[in-house]
């Protein structure tokens, strides 16, 4: 369940429709982190594994395409992880739309 910090001044009820926002300098940052880095590793290590054995092969391309896809997605969740770097991408309750019917 997604926990949204709550303004004092919005009187809010089970049942609720709100907006949500979230900045978009977070939003392209966490997109970055979640899709750029997994595939800026693919990449670079295909380029690295096409620079070590040239040309490679089938089996060798994919091998190397999953240490980048994994180096990718262990750096995302490491900077994820500092410094409180999730808390910037916390979405804020803008207005209540309606309440329930």
């Amino acid at each position: 369940m997604l926990e949204v910090p709550l303004s004092p001044q919005l009187k809010l009820s089970q049942g609720d429709e709100v907006r949500l926002t979230l900045e978009p300098s977070h939003l392209l940052r966490a997109s970055l982190l979640v899709y750029g880095l997994p595939l800026a590793g693919i990449i670079l290590m295909l380029v690295a594994g096409w620079l070590i054995s040239r040309p490679l092969s089938d089996p060798e391309a994919i091998v190397y395409a999953i240490i980048g896809l994994a180096a990718g997605l262990l750096a995302g969740r490491w900077q994820l992880n500092r410094h409180g770097c999730l808390k910037q991408f916390t979405p804020k309750i803008e207005a209540v739309v309606s309440g329930a019917s």
